[in-house]
């Protein structure tokens, strides 16, 4: 994530050979002069190679072609991933292993292709059909609403951003569709992450029954230009005390991340229990839920503005 590298790269560009980078279009041949990739690569916009910081390509060109490619995706990396081997480090992308070194060796076909003069190949990419979650199926008809944000007039619901997380701040704002979303203005820190959350009201002891609810889904927009991951806490009261647990986490691409699904039936938490260091908890006390909260992973790298709307329920079938 450091940009002392990328700040020192433009600036030798420019004063050896006078030109800038420019950002490449989506359907240039690069993109399409052996692997088509001018409609992506499993739902992003160019192969994410092993670190996916960037969804376009940046070129420097010479009499109408391009001379030199730059990215800071890392492809060499991602040409070099051995799928059999678990990664020293997680992943920026919600992709496997396997569909990362294969996205990483046809971009570098792409590449020479194009370098040697070859156009119009295209051979066809199957991976740009949408990619299939292996994590349970959403029911998307039993959803019910839990909250929006339309007609708020400038309340946030009751939300608000814990203390003890990097800086941000919360307010409403169009989602473009006509209505409102909670948005989240994410500052870099060096507490890993920002956390917002939401108190259910105890009025005479009145806490939200998650017993009949198998996941949790809401739509989120992430305005960064790279993906990071978010995660789902619900903390609960039970014999007077409280327990949080945290859901695996959930990666954001760039733009509009719709129907993102946090399954709570039969799945397994981190939680202060076991130290925090494994999803080896069961959600305990489902009846009484007395918070709501969620985990933005933006580090000390990512400034972004996140909007949150359409918070659903997913019903238990009868």
């Amino acid at each position: 994530g450091d940009s002392t590298f990328d700040r020192s790269v433009r600036r030798a560009l420019s004063r050896a050979l006078g030109a800038e980078l420019i950002r490449l279009p989506q359907a240039h041949p690069i993109t399409r002069s052996y692997y088509d990739f001018s409609k992506g690569y499993l739902g992003y916009r160019i192969p994410p190679g092993d670190k996916y910081r960037i969804d376009y390509l940046e070129a420097v060109e010479l009499d109408g072609r391009v001379a030199i490619l730059y990215t800071r995706n890392d492809y060499a990396d991602g040409m070099a991933l051995d799928p059999t081997l678990n990664p020293i480090r997680p992943s920026l992308t919600d992709l496997s292993a396997e569909e990362m070194l294969e996205g990483s060796l046809q971009f570098g076909v792409n590449v020479i292709t194009y370098s040697v003069g070859g156009e119009g190949v295209a051979a066809t990419v199957g991976a740009t059909s949408e990619r299939k979650r292996v994590k349970q199926t959403l029911d998307l008809k039993s959803l019910s609403l839990w909250q929006d944000f339309n007609g708020l007039a400038g309340q946030l619901h009751g939300w608000q951003k814990e203390k003890w997380g990097n800086e941000g701040t919360l307010s409403l704002a169009p989602d473009g569709r006509g209505g409102k979303a909670l948005r989240v203005d994410l500052q870099p820190g060096d507490k890993h992450k920002t956390a917002i959350k939401y108190d259910i009201p105890a009025e005479a002891g009145r806490r939200l029954d998650l017993t009949k609810v198998r996941s949790i889904v809401l739509d989120v927009y992430n305005s960064y230009h790279g993906g990071f991951r978010f995660s789902l806490v619900v903390t609960t009261v039970g014999e007077g005390k409280w327990q949080s647990f945290e859901s695996k986490s959930e990666y954001l691409r760039p733009g509009w991340n719709r129907n993102v699904q946090f399954v709570l039936a039969g799945e397994k938490y981190k939680s202060k229990k076991t130290g925090w260091a494994a999803y080896d908890t069961p959600l305990e006390n489902a009846r009484t839920c007395g918070k709501i909260g969620l985990f933005f992973y933006n580090a000390d790298r990512i400034k972004a503005t996140v909007l949150v709307e359409d918070l659903r329920f997913e019903k238990i079938g009868e």
